[in-house]
């Protein structure tokens, strides 16, 4: 996530809560947190860009990407 990003979406399901940003060069930056004591696999679709993931207990990753055209 970038200086001055603005975030577009957040919500919590499945035991994973998670926020979206869009940064101010356009790129999308996504963090999830998995509270839960167990992995937890999600996916994600913007456009036609997708990527699936598994989380593992207790963690949190970000993401970034080029946004959809």
């Amino acid at each position: 996530m970038l200086p001055g990003a603005r975030r577009i979406a957040s919500s919590e399901a499945g035991g994973l809560a998670n926020v979206a940003f869009r940064n101010p060069d356009g790129s999308m930056a996504l963090l999830v947190a998995n509270g839960e004591p167990a992995a937890r696999s999600f996916a994600v679709k913007v456009g036609k860009q997708a990527f699936t993931y598994t989380l593992p207990a207790s963690s949190v990753a970000s993401f970034t990407w080029k946004a959809p055209q």
